[in-house]
């Protein structure tokens, strides 16, 4: 496993979860990358250090960051204002910029991610809202030790994530069939 130490590795991530959703043929909306990335990371320990609560559930910046940094030389950005905002390709050239160390780093990204990709797909949660709650049932269960669905639920209200106890129950046994809960998560 690479290891992710810096913004530019986590740039190299992005890069590699936006052509990795491309060539599985999905949506590369904003939303899924952020949560992609935030599931790699995840099934790393590693994605507290790069995400906080927000809207849409656990939200990076440093993500953002490193997509609007990328378009141009290695991403197209096309805004649908009546889907779900943005949706990222990459730049037909953008591989044969990369030096053959950081194809490297890409590649092995690609391979973890596009991996997560498939499990996500069998289970039906790479659009926007589904992979959404799925992360902030996932933030929720690691960052509070009680883990009853009413619990959560009361939580996410405070942060004002629309989740039901329905959607905290599904979203567990997705969490637990996918096993994005670590041992110390599920208690």
């Amino acid at each position: 496993m690479v290891e992710i130490k810096d913004q530019k590795d986590l740039n190299r991530l992005v890069f590699a979860v936006v052509s990795a959703l491309g060539a599985a043929e999905e949506k590369t909306y904003t939303t899924t990358i952020q949560k992609v990335v935030y599931f790699t990371l995840a099934l790393r320990d590693n994605e507290g250090e790069w995400f906080r609560p927000y809207l849409h559930g656990p939200f990076s910046e440093n993500v953002a960051y490193g997509l609007e940094l990328m378009v141009g030389p290695y991403l197209n950005v096309k805004a649908e204002p009546e889907s779900d905002g943005r949706l990222y390709s990459i730049v037909q050239e953008a591989e044969r910029k990369l030096d053959s160390g950081v194809r490297k780093q890409i590649n092995a990204f690609m391979e973890e991610a596009s991996q997560l990709i498939e499990k996500l797909r069998e289970e039906n949660l790479l659009t926007p809202t589904r992979i959404a709650k799925l992360a902030k049932v996932h933030w929720l269960m690691k960052h509070y030790p009680e883990k009853s669905p009413e619990f959560l639920v009361a939580r996410a209200l405070m942060m004002a994530w629309d989740l039901t106890i329905e959607d905290v129950k599904q979203n567990l046994r997705h969490l637990e069939k996918l096993e994005l809960l670590g041992k110390e998560i599920s208690g």
